[in-house]
């Protein structure tokens, strides 16, 4: 079940939870019912935002224009090339994008006017960067 579904779901029981309390207020029970399955929703929302994992492009793009690893394919070949590239997804095409809208990091201008091999991938999985290690100095 997707994050957007639960919380549909989430919001539906509390709809039916607001119109039940109406009928009869004093069904406490299903007060603290519905405060467990709202916490256990919320918790793994906020464990999967904690996680980072690979999202592939046919589930969902970057919402923000922001530094991503993707995992790309040649398009013509199918081959999928292990390592992963830092991109960006812009969201429109420009001169420097790849058809998908994509900018990848370690292709300079000239590569990028002068190279049909950039222009071919497609990007397969996507996922936020890491946050950097940081020492606490104290």
């Amino acid at each position: 079940m997707t994050r957007e579904e639960k919380e549909r779901l989430l919001a539906e029981i509390e709809n039916q939870y607001k119109w039940l309390m109406t009928k009869s207020p004093t069904i406490y029970m299903i007060d603290i019912a519905f405060d467990a399955i709202r916490k256990a929703v919320r918790d793994e929302a906020s464990k999967e935002q904690l996680e980072p994992r690979w999202i592939p492009v046919s589930e969902k793009l970057p919402n923000d224009r922001d530094w991503y690893l993707g995992i790309f394919k040649e398009a013509d070949t199918g081959w999928i090339n292990p390592l992963p590239f830092i991109c960006v997804y812009m969201g429109l095409e420009t001169m420097a994008t790849t058809k998908e809208h994509w900018i990848l990091r370690g292709f300079t201008d000239r590569d990028v006017r002068d190279c049909d091999y950039y222009f071919n991938l497609e990007c397969v999985a996507w996922m936020p960067l890491p946050e950097a290690e940081s020492e606490d100095k104290e």
